[in-house]
């Protein structure tokens, strides 16, 4: 009976600890009211990485009552989409050969490298003639018997028929359809696809600049070590070197896990160093000068992955970063199972300057965040001294 009490009290206390721990957050920062429920993204600064673990473990958000799931992305760099640019029909019709002739209008002389049609069901194939001209009198070949696919949708009436040609700027385009006096094919519309690039953005986020001092060592090495003031996330590192006309030079950097990342720095290439991501405040370059010349690195910058923190927030309530929390345990939430169900292109959240917690925690006085935690711990300890001292008394009668 007296182990079971004294186990029992090993639990409780193990399970205060572990609460007092769970709540130890630092810093906090107040997030920007939120106009409209849903998914939001939160753009991670250097200021921000300066306070949280490399893997985010100790970063949590909450509202007034509980916690907010939420996932790290990285920001997409940029990408391509398709977009449908209707062009005009000028001319739609059957001449006395039987041909159709489509004359299609290409406003602003726009690159065009090929055309869709948008055609009625048709289980055929025909072929057409590609011509152009800029005043519709005067027409030059582009391409010729160009193949119309026998193509049709089962789960639409119309299909798109895509005709290749090679690049032109024509203001007008005439497709001559070979229908070898069979019957023509409906023709509805006519579009060119544009690719357009958006979301573009800089895959790199710059850190503020750290200072360094250099020393050139008698055995051809050079030493560089690196300030960078705050623990900022590193990914990769820019050196602006300045030396011979040409050099070749092998080069370490040094952590202080003592990790070492060798690279080599020629006088034809650019200095931007990737690295494992890292955010050592103090961390040493070591280049190897053999019996050359010291190279001289005029200036050093870090960067970071660009990320930003996405999660789904309701309108009416307040939100909360909670960061910097050494005990805290990486969090594992079902949102990140849908990470690809949710868009790239979210409305941003900002928060507040970064705080110092004055009573690390949730905002709501709960039992652990109470005035009677203390007492309670120590009552507590007490209790498990107790059962554990008697425990040892009976064992000693039984010897």
């Amino acid at each position: 009976m007296d182990q079971n009490r004294s186990y029992i009290a090993c639990m409780v206390l193990l399970f205060v600890c572990t609460s007092l721990n769970a709540q130890n957050f630092r810093n906090s920062a107040v997030l920007d009211a939120v106009t409209k429920t849903g998914f939001y993204s939160i753009h991670v600064t250097p200021e921000l990485s300066s306070y949280t673990s490399t893997d985010y473990r100790d970063m949590r958000i909450e509202d007034e009552h509980t916690t907010v799931p939420y996932i790290i992305k990285n920001t997409v760099p940029g990408f391509f989409k398709n977009e449908v640019e209707q062009l005009k029909i000028v001319r739609n019709e059957i001449a006395d050969s039987g041909k159709t002739v489509l004359i299609v209008e290409n406003p602003g002389h726009l690159t065009l490298t090929d055309i869709a049609l948008t055609i009625r069901n048709a289980a055929v194939s025909r072929t057409a003639d590609i011509s152009g001209s800029d005043n519709l009198h005067t027409w030059f070949t582009i391409a010729e018997e160009v193949s119309l696919e026998k193509k049709f949708s089962d789960d639409n009436d119309r299909y798109v028929q895509h005709l290749g040609f090679p690049l032109t700027t024509y203001q007008y385009i005439r497709i001559i359809i070979n229908n070898n006096r069979n019957l023509p094919l409906n023709i509805i519309q006519a579009a060119r696809y544009r690719s357009i690039e958006y979301k573009s953005v800089n895959p790199f986020v710059i850190n503020p600049a750290p200072t360094f001092t250099r020393v050139d060592s008698s055995n051809g090495t050079t030493y560089i070590n690196v300030n960078n003031h705050k623990p900022y996330h590193v990914t990769s590192i820019i050196l602006k070197i300045r030396g011979p006309v040409f050099f070749k030079r092998e080069m370490d950097i040094i952590l202080k896990t003592g990790a070492v990342y060798n690279y080599q720095v020629t006088s034809d290439s650019l200095f931007k160093l990737d690295m494992p991501v890292f955010n050592d405040t103090t961390w040493l370059i070591e280049i190897y000068n053999g019996d050359n010349p010291p190279l001289v690195v005029t200036g050093i910058t870090t960067e970071q992955e660009r990320k930003e923190i996405v999660a789904y927030f309701e309108i009416g309530k307040q939100y909360r970063l909670l960061i910097n929390n050494p005990m805290a345990v990486k969090p594992v939430y079902d949102l990140q199972n849908f990470a690809d169900s949710i868009s790239a292109n979210l409305p941003h959240l900002g928060f507040s300057a970064i705080k110092q917690n004055n009573n690390p925690g949730v905002k709501q006085k709960t039992f652990f965040t109470s005035d009677w935690l203390w007492p309670v711990l120590i009552i507590v300890l007490c209790i498990l001294t107790f059962f554990t001292w008697h425990l040892a008394k009976d064992m000693q009668k039984k010897t």
